[in-house]
């Protein structure tokens, strides 16, 4: 390998590194808005229903609505981990990469992906654990929503529930035969 093919390999390299540590970031970032975003919707859900204690329990928005609404959140850890694994395929197919590259250009027996090659991937056990955890208890938190949501009526709506004037006799006021 001549100099300029050294040069090459060395930047590329250490933009492979990079994007490594771009996309893992990524990953952190997917699981953090997922228990983010699962918990602001089951909040908004729980807001606009009430606390499944009294008889005066209802629902503020259509049911229909709210049955669709409870499902976002398993919807969305499901996509991000998803999403999530992805990344990561993409993260193990550059490291295949970067570990001939450091063959090419490091010293025998050293480097990073050749040191980590051997290990157990604790941490990518440990988070793929984790996540499929945060799935199933979304999943499980929808479920006993929607049976607590199937026996609720909707709630009166004070804007529409006002009473409207006669549109048969308004505009009528000061005519003849409306007195």
């Amino acid at each position: 390998m001549n100099e300029k093919q050294f040069e090459f390999h060395l930047e590329e390299f250490r933009q492979l590194k990079a994007e490594i540590s771009a996309l893992l970031a990524r990953i952190g970032f997917l699981f953090r808005n997922s228990i983010i975003a699962s918990s602001v919707l089951y909040a908004w859900l729980l807001s606009k229903v009430g606390g499944f204690s009294g008889s005066n329990d209802c629902i503020a928005f259509p049911k229909d609505m709210a049955a669709f609404a409870i499902w976002i959140p398993p919807a969305f850890v499901a996509s991000s981990f998803a999403f999530g694994i992805l990344t990561y395929l993409h993260v193990v197919a550059v490291g295949k990469y970067l570990r001939k590259c450091e063959q090419e250009l490091g010293a025998d027996g050293l480097g990073w992906e050749k040191f980590w090659s051997g290990k157990r991937p604790y941490l990518t056990i440990g988070l793929t654990v984790i996540w499929i955890l945060l799935l199933t208890c979304s999943v499980y938190v929808s479920y006993q929503m929607r049976q607590k949501l199937e026996p609720l009526p909707n709630c009166p709506n004070p804007k529409i529930s006002i009473k409207l004037p006669d549109l048969s006799t308004a505009g009528r006021a000061g005519h003849p035969e409306s007195l």
